[in-house]
C-alpha cells in the first residue's frame, strides 16, 4: 500500500471531500436558523385550526383585538383592496351579511393590507367593520393570504368551514344551501 506522501492526488482528494462537508454542514445550520415558521398549507385558512386573537388596525389605524369568543359565531371575510377577485364577489358577501337569515352571525372583514383599505370600505359600502392586519407573520401563518376568503369561525375560534377564492356556482349553490339565503353570483371584471 502506498503512503499519502506518495499519492499527493488522495491527499487533495481528501481536502475536497473534508471541505465539501464542511461546507454543507455550515449551510444546514444556516438554513435551518433562517427557516422561520412553518409554511401554511395551501387554500389558506385550514379548516378545524383555531383562530387566535387578532391584534388588528382599524381603518383610520387604530388599534383593534378581533376575539372569537363573542355570543355568536363570525363570518370573517378575508380580503385585499387591490383583488379583483374580491371586486367580483362584493354582491355575494353584502348580500349574505345583509340577509336576516344570516343575523345570528358576526361578520368582520379583514384585510390584509391597509394600503387602499378606507377608500375601499367607504367605495363598497360593506356592511360590517373591516379590519387589516399588518403582521406579515400572522398573515402567512393562518393562511390568510389567499383573497377573497369566506371563513366561518364559531365560539371559541375553531374554523368550521372555508370557502376560498370568489363564489363560483359551486361555492355558490354550497354557500346558499348551507345559510339559506340566495346570493346574486359573481359579478363580471
Amino acid at each position: 500500500m502506498k503512503s499519502l506522501r506518495q499519492n499527493p492526488g488522495l491527499i487533495v482528494l481528501f481536502l475536497l471531500f473534508s471541505a465539501s462537508l464542511a461546507l454543507n454542514v455550515a449551510l444546514g445550520w444556516r438554513l435551518k436558523a433562517s427557516a422561520g415558521p412553518a409554511a401554511p398549507s395551501p387554500g389558506g385558512v385550514q379548516k378545524e385550526s383555531v383562530l387566535p386573537e387578532m391584534a388588528v388596525r382599524d381603518v383610520n389605524g387604530g388599534a383593534v383585538t378581533v376575539t372569537f369568543d363573542a355570543s355568536r359565531p363570525t363570518i370573517l371575510y378575508v380580503l385585499s383592496p387591490a383583488c379583483s377577485w374580491c371586486d367580483r364577489n362584493h354582491a355575494n358577501i353584502a348580500a349574505l351579511s345583509s340577509s336576516p337569515k344570516t343575523a345570528q352571525y358576526r361578520f368582520v372583514g379583514l384585510s390584509t393590507t391597509g394600503k387602499g383599505l378606507a377608500d375601499y370600505v367607504k367605495t363598497k359600502g360593506l356592511p360590517f367593520p373591516v379590519f387589516h392586519v399588518d403582521s406579515e407573520e400572522l398573515i402567512t401563518t393562518l393562511g390568510l393570504y389567499a383573497t377573497p376568503q369566506t371563513v366561518l369561525v364559531e365560539k371559541g375560534g375553531r374554523v368550521e368551514r372555508v370557502w376560498v377564492g370568489a363564489w363560483d356556482k359551486k361555492q355558490q349553490a354550497e354557500i346558499e344551501s348551507f345559510f339559506g339565503v340566495m346570493v346574486p353570483g359573481m359579478q363580471a371584471p
